[in-house]
């Protein structure tokens, strides 16, 4: 049934970026051909017929998948063959949404308000993105900075730009400014980081979820040495170094 493929495909869109059938909102004659028509009509099964419409089930199962759990490491063959990526030969890197970026700058400040439930709130309230209201005539800043959808139609596919009011909303903007702040203050008065490496160490896995390599190390601890003296204080320079990794490529990008 249209209804099974449609639901099917939009998860696998979330999941992967691109749809089996790229044009999420068009399955018609001006949409484009499935690239994997035998899986699109086995997801298309397994929601309907096994997972009962449970899209927990289906996301599950995509995500326990070979094709999920791929490097995002591409080869010069795939590159040359597959531009696009449409025989999945390895995990196409994604930008998070804007939902999720600024859920990840509430999250990294420790000030992210996870209460449930509730009437809905404005964009300056540290409560999750899902919880910010929508006014159709004052989109939020932020948000509309990346690409969330407007509220005046439906968007099967998400835009995903590159423009420069990204980058300004991230290097100026009031939330990053805050959060970075905030996460500076977290790293510095931290009681299990003494060190100055322990306190990057801990500024680096909350921020990225890793641990910094040696690279990373030195030219952090190079950098808060070099900073002490313009920024004026100690804290100042961690709030910079703060600042400059949640503007980092991999703070926003899944790979």
């Amino acid at each position: 049934p249209l209804t099974a493929r449609v639901i099917a495909n939009r998860v696998w869109h979330h999941l992967f970026g691109q749809g089996i059938v790229s044009t999420c909102d068009n399955f018609g004659k001006l949409g484009t051909l499935p690239s994997h028509p035998q899986l699109l009509d086995y997801l298309a099964y397994q929601i309907r017929e096994i997972d009962h419409w449970s899209l927990k089930r289906l996301i599950r199962s995509i995500v326990t998948s070979e094709a999920w759990q791929q490097s995002s490491t591409e080869s010069a063959a795939a590159r040359a063959t597959d531009p696009d990526n449409r025989l999945l030969s390895h995990f196409s890197t994604q930008r998070l949404t804007a939902e999720a970026i600024r859920d990840s700058l509430l999250s990294v400040s420790g000030e992210i308000d996870l209460t449930m439930f509730g009437p809905a709130v404005t964009g300056s309230t540290p409560r999750r993105s899902i919880y910010v209201q929508v006014l159709r005539n004052d989109p939020d800043p932020f948000l509309a900075a990346f690409d969330a959808p407007l509220p005046f139609s439906c968007q099967g596919n998400r835009d995903v730009t590159n423009v420069p009011a990204q980058s300004l909303i991230m290097i100026n903007g009031p939330l990053t400014a805050a959060a970075a702040e905030d996460l500076a203050k977290r790293c510095v008065s931290s009681p299990q980081a003494e060190t100055d490496r322990q306190r990057i160490e801990l500024m680096w896995r909350i921020a990225l979820g890793r641990w910094p390599d040696t690279h990373e190390l030195e030219a952090a601890s190079k950098f808060l040495s070099m900073a002490h003296e313009p920024s004026g204080t100690a804290e100042a320079a961690w709030i910079e170094l703060a600042h400059s990794l949640l503007n980092s490529k991999e703070f926003i990008y899944v790979r």
